[in-house]
């Protein structure tokens, strides 16, 4: 009776957690979301990492110029799918792109596609340590109306440049410590864009650390952005159709969750809500993703 009762039990934590799994799984490659960020981490030489990403994003409310928070005429259902492939050029180089699907929904209007592609280079800051990089993309425009953008960006090309700082126990000087305790990362830069587009300056600091000593993690994470430069088209914005217009500010909140499916698959999930901004909505975004690394 006591091997039937234990033989049931572990079935059942066995399909509990296989469910999950392809709860994961199937989120993940249902579309794919919104824009992930970029990532601290060199990949070794000849070896790939694809990132994959869903979800959905809704606004009522919107910041004015005058950075008041202001009822918005519809709510905003926006979708957005996005996929990241990075390949181990060398030990001293990764390239990456990135291709972004977005729908975009409020009221009776509706607006879809692809508004335009990246490609970009990683590079180390530090030739002795992982997590310490420079990056450079090329934003390369395909769809969106250069008279009438709604987003920063479209129709034009950009060039965004960073520094990317994970601060944690050195692999070469601390290996035992490593993966023991969690750790902050930051990054900070600039987004330069052509055509009278405002250009922006942001950065970001996270804390990642495992949840509970299990093989879950989570991340808290603060993101800005402030606009500089660039046409002032801040009276043209009024909530409704438009997210955003090119001059704005923006802070948000991230929480995420974490677990490694597999030695190389990995799924992920978060929930983003902004706080503060000028010129854009007040969005709560849910995400689900999964990742993938081999060689």
């Amino acid at each position: 009776m006591t091997l039937m009762s234990n033989y049931s039990f572990n079935n059942s934590r066995l399909y509990l957690k296989d469910s999950f799994r392809f709860f994961l799984l199937l989120c993940a490659l249902l579309t794919v979301l919104q824009t992930a960020n970029a990532s601290p981490w060199m990949r070794s030489s000849g070896e790939s990492h694809i990132v994959t990403m869903m979800g959905q994003s809704r606004a009522d409310e919107f910041w004015d110029k005058n950075r008041r928070l202001q009822r918005d005429n519809c709510e905003s259902k926006d979708v957005d799918a996005f996929i990241r492939y990075e390949y181990g050029y060398s030990y001293y180089h990764t390239l990456f792109t990135d291709v972004k699907w977005e729908s975009d929904q409020c009221g009776g209007s509706e607006s879809k596609g692809i508004p335009d592609i990246k490609i970009g280079l990683r590079g180390r800051l530090n030739p002795y340590r992982n997590g310490r990089t420079w990056q450079a993309s090329l934003t390369i425009p395909i769809q969106g109306d250069i008279r009438n953008r709604s987003e920063p960006g479209h129709g034009q090309f950009g060039l965004n440049v960073g520094m990317y700082f994970q601060f944690k126990p050195d692999p070469y000087l601390n290996p035992a410590e490593l993966g023991q305790r969690g750790y902050w990362s930051w990054a900070l830069g600039t987004k330069l864009f052509t055509g009278g587009v405002a250009h922006k300056a942001w950065t970001n600091l996270k804390w990642s650390d495992s949840l509970f000593n299990t093989s879950f993690d989570y991340g808290i994470k603060l993101n800005a952005e402030y606009s500089f430069g660039g046409d002032d088209n801040s009276d043209s914005f009024s909530g409704g159709e438009n997210k955003r217009v090119e001059d704005y500010d923006v802070i948000t909140g991230t929480l995420s969750f974490s677990h490694k499916l597999s030695k190389k698959v990995r799924g992920r999930v978060s929930l983003s809500q902004d706080f503060a901004g000028r010129n854009t909505i007040k969005s709560t975004a849910l995400k689900f993703g999964l990742s993938k690394t081999w060689k």
